[in-house]
C-alpha cells in the first residue's frame, strides 16, 4: 500500500474542488482501489483500538477545523466557515459515533471518551456535560433498526453504568446514566418504562402480585431490594424537579411499608426511603398528594368527598387532565413481609401463616389487637414524619380536617360490632390526629378556610357527643378542645384572619352546632360564648358585646397557654381511644 501523508490542507482543497480531477491543477486524486485499501484499513484500526480512544478522535475531528484560517495583517481571523469541518466528515464521523455506541459496551465506551476515567468517588462531576452527553446517548440514532431495538439493546448498558459496575465507572458516570434514563423516560416514556424502569422497580414490584408457594422463603435478597431503592432515588429523587407518579404509583405503597419496617430499627435505607416519598408528594399537585397519603395510610383508596371540587382545583393544574391524574396506587399483598437480612439490609419474604397456630379463643384475639395497635402507632409515625419533613403548605391542614372529621364519625357511629378492619381504621385516624397535634400543631393550618373546616369538624364532634353522651363523661374529654375552637373562632370573627366573601357560607354551617352547645352544654361560660358567636355570625359582627370581647381574649389566652397539640386534642384522641 503507498504510504500517502496528506496535510489537513490537502484534504480541504479535495472537498473544494470536487475530489475527483486529476488534470485540475489544485485537485487530488484517489483510486478506487486505494480507497478500498484506505477504508480496509480504517475499519481495522476502528475494530482493534481502544473504542473510548476512537471516540476521542471522532470527536476530535468533529471539534476541529481543517485547514489554517487566514488571518490579516492586524491578526484578525478571518472566515471560519472555510476552516471548519466540512458536512461530508460530520455525517461520516457521526455516523462512525454511532456504531461505536451501538456495540457491545458500547454506552460505557462512549463516556469513557467524553468524560474520561473516573478519578474516584470523591470527584465531583460535571452534571451539565453528563446530561448534554445523556441526551445524545437516549436519542435514537439513524442506523438503528428501530427505537424499540436500540432501548433494548441501550437498557442493560444503562443499568450496569448505574449499579456502579465495572472498571473505571465512578460518580460521573452513574450521574450520565441517571440522566440517559430521565431523557428516555421524555423521549419514549413507554419503552423507557418497559425496558429501565420496570427491571429497576421489580423487586417491589412482585410484593403487588399474588403469589402461591410455600411460606417463609427468601424471594427478594438484601442486594435486590438495596439496589431496587437506590436506583428509584438516584433516577427519580436526585436532580429530577417532576415527582415521577406516573411511573412510581405501582409500587408507592410497597415503599412506605418498607419506610415503616426500618423505622423501628437502623437501616441506611431509611433516608432514602424517606427522601423518596416526600419528592413524590411535593411534586405532585396537591389532590394527586393527598390521594397517595390517604391510600398510603389506610391502605385503600379515599371515599369520593375526600377532595371536594373546590380543594382540587388549581390554578396550575389542567382541569381536563384531572380524570387521568386519579391515583390507583397497588397495595402490597398481606402474604409478603420485609425481614432483616443476615448482612444488616433487608429481604422480603412469603409469610409464614403458621406463626398463630395453636393459639385459640381470647389468645389469638389479643395477639392480633397487640399487632393491629402497634402496627397504626408505627403507620402514623411515619405519615407524621412525612409531612413534618414535606412543608408544602397546603396537604397537612387539608388532610388533618379529614381526620378530624373522620374522628366525629367515630363518636357518632361507633359500635361494638365493629371488624377488625373497622377498629383498625379507627385507631389509626386516633393516632394520627394525636401524632399531628403533638409534631405539628397550629402551623397545619394556613388560611382561613382551613381554620373553619377545623372549628366545624370540632363543633360537630361535640354535638356528637352531646347527643349520645347521656350521662355526660364524653363531655369533659372534648371541653378543652371545644374551648380553644370557640377562641379560635372568636379571633377569627374579630378580625384576626382575613375573611372574604366566600367565607361567609362557611361561616353559616356553624350555626346549627352552635345553637346546639348554646342550649347543651354543662357549662354556663361555654353556653354563652357558643350563644354570643351564633348571634355574630348570624347578625354579620353587627352585635358584638364587650362582654364577649373579653370571654375571647380570656379563651385566646387559654389557647395559647395550652397549645392546639398536646393539650387538647392529643388528650382527646387518647382518652377517646
Amino acid at each position: 500500500m503507498k504510504n500517502y501523508n496528506f496535510h489537513p490542507g490537502d484534504v480541504h482543497k479535495l472537498t473544494e474542488s470536487g475530489g475527483c480531477d486529476s488534470n485540475s491543477d489544485h485537485g487530488v486524486f484517489i483510486a478506487m482501489s486505494d480507497r478500498e485499501k484506505c477504508l480496509s484499513s480504517l475499519q481495522r484500526i476502528l475494530d482493534h483500538v481502544y473504542q473510548p480512544i476512537i471516540v476521542r478522535e471522532l470527536l476530535l475531528l468533529l471539534s476541529c477545523p481543517i485547514g489554517a484560517s487566514k488571518q490579516d495583517n492586524k491578526g484578525k481571523t478571518g472566515d471560519l466557515r472555510a476552516a471548519s469541518t466540512p458536512k461530508w466528515m460530520r455525517n461520516v464521523c457521526g455516523q462512525l459515533l454511532s456504531e461505536r455506541l451501538m456495540k457491545q459496551n458500547g454506552v460505557k465506551a462512549v463516556l469513557l471518551g467524553i468524560l474520561g476515567e473516573s478519578k474516584g468517588a470523591a470527584a465531583s462531576p460535571d452534571w451539565q456535560r453528563c446530561d448534554a452527553v445523556a441526551k445524545v446517548i437516549a436519542k435514537c440514532p439513524s442506523q438503528a433498526t428501530s427505537v424499540e431495538d436500540y432501548y433494548k439493546m441501550l437498557s442493560p448498558q444503562v443499568l450496569e453504568l448505574l449499579h456502579g459496575q465495572g472498571a473505571g465507572v465512578g460518580r460521573s458516570f452513574i450521574v450520565a446514566a441517571c440522566s440517559i434514563v430521565r431523557h428516555m423516560l421524555a423521549q419514549y416514556p413507554e419503552l423507557a418504562e418497559k425496558y429501565v424502569v420496570h427491571p429497576i422497580l421489580e423487586p417491589l414490584t412482585v410484593t403487588t402480585e399474588s403469589k402461591e408457594g410455600g411460606s417463609g422463603g427468601v424471594l427478594m435478597n438484601e442486594l435486590s431490594v438495596t439496589r431496587c431503592v437506590e436506583d428509584i432515588h438516584q433516577v427519580f429523587v436526585v436532580g429530577s424537579r417532576t415527582s415521577g407518579l406516573s411511573f412510581l404509583s405501582s409500587i408507592l405503597h410497597p415503599l412506605f411499608e418498607l419506610f415503616c419496617f426500618v423505622l423501628k430499627g437502623v437501616s441506611h435505607l431509611r433516608s432514602k426511603l424517606q427522601e423518596i416519598l416526600v419528592h413524590v408528594l411535593k411534586h405532585s399537585e396537591s389532590h394527586e398528594a393527598l390521594t397517595v397519603l390517604y391510600n398510603l395510610s389506610f391502605k385503600q383508596t379515599p371515599p369520593q368527598n375526600f377532595i371536594s371540587a373546590k380543594d382540587s382545583a388549581s390554578p396550575n393544574s389542567d382541569s381536563n387532565n384531572f380524570k387521568e391524574k386519579n391515583i390507583q396506587l397497588n397495595p402490597m399483598k398481606d402474604h409478603f413481609i420485609f425481614a432483616h437480612g443476615d448482612e444488616g439490609g433487608v429481604v422480603i419474604k412469603l409469610a409464614n401463616n403458621t406463626a398463630n397456630e395453636g393459639l385459640e379463643g381470647a389468645e389469638f384475639f389479643r395477639n392480633i389487637q397487640g399487632n393491629t395497635l402497634k402496627d397504626s402507632k408505627v403507620r402514623a409515625v411515619c405519615v407524621v414524619e412525612l409531612l413534618s419533613v414535606l412543608k408544602k403548605d397546603d396537604i397537612a391542614g387539608q388532610f388533618f380536617i379529614h381526620l378530624m372529621q373522620e374522628l366525629t364519625n367515630i363518636i357518632s357511629d361507633f359500635s361494638d360490632d365493629m371488624g377488625l378492619e373497622g377498629i383498625q381504621q379507627n385507631l389509626l385516624i386516633l393516632h394520627l390526629v394525636a401524632l399531628m397535634c403533638e409534631k405539628l400543631g397550629p402551623s397545619m393550618l394556613q388560611n382561613t378556610t382551613q381554620t373553619l373546616a377545623f372549628i366545624q369538624a370540632t363543633l360537630k364532634r361535640t354535638c356528637a357527643i352531646l347527643q349520645s353522651d347521656q350521662e355526660g363523661l364524653g363531655t369533659a374529654f372534648i371541653t378543652e378542645t371545644l374551648t380553644m375552637s370557640l377562641g379560635m373562632l372568636s379571633a377569627v370573627l374579630g378580625g384576626t384572619l382575613e375573611l372574604k366573601k366566600e367565607h361567609r357560607p362557611l361561616l353559616q354551617e356553624l350555626l346549627p352546632s352552635l345553637a346546639t352547645i348554646a342550649e347543651d352544654h354543662s357549662s354556663t361560660e361555654i353556653k354563652d360564648i357558643a350563644n354570643d358567636l351564633r348571634i355574630a355570625i348570624a347578625t354579620h359582627g353587627a352585635v358584638w358585646s364587650h362582654d364577649q370581647k373579653a370571654a375571647t381574649g380570656n379563651l385566646e389566652k387559654q389557647t395559647d397557654r395550652k397549645g392546639m397539640a398536646s393539650g387538647s386534642i392529643c388528650k382527646e384522641t387518647t382518652d377517646t381511644g
